[in-house]
């Protein structure tokens, strides 16, 4: 067996730190005077777009970022709109309250066009929405009208 002294261990450890410093961070072995570069290394570990790949190991790591990106704000009713929205559900409570025996109450009605429109709270309604919500309603409004004239 071959016997070392103290320095050439001491040399030894080193490069081999400096190796395993190489294989843990992809970076370039500083430039060692004694030895060429060595092309394979660097054929080994490859950083691309896709991400990094340690081609001896078959290792491949996608670091492909997709995100989560928020979609923009849809506009949102202005406060006129709103309150005709709350005076045209008190109107149709007020339409059930004549018309039926026993009336939704303003807390279902109210929850009713929450859910058909997926809001929660009137100020939140899209604006491109408005339109439908208050079609719907005027025509709530008008099939209990027509109960009640008959």
């Amino acid at each position: 067996m071959n016997e070392m002294n103290d320095t050439e261990f001491k040399e030894q450890v080193e490069k081999g730190l400096q190796q395993a410093k190489y294989k843990s961070s992809f970076n370039k072995l500083p430039p060692n005077n004694n030895e060429p570069p060595n092309e394979s290394s660097e054929l080994n570990n490859v950083a691309s777009i896709f991400g990094r790949c340690n081609i001896n190991h078959f290792n491949y790591k996608s670091t492909i970022f997709y995100g989560n990106f928020p979609e923009p704000e849809l506009p949102k009713v202005t406060q006129r709109q709103a309150g005709e929205l709350l005076r045209l559900v008190k109107s149709m409570v007020k339409w059930e309250q004549r018309v039926n025996p026993q009336p939704k109450p303003y807390s279902v009605i109210c929850a009713e066009l929450k859910d058909k429109f997926t809001f929660s709270e009137y100020e939140t309604l899209p604006a491109s929405e408005y339109l439908n919500a208050v079609a719907y309603l005027e025509q709530k409004i008008g099939r209990l009208a027509n109960e009640f004239m008959n």
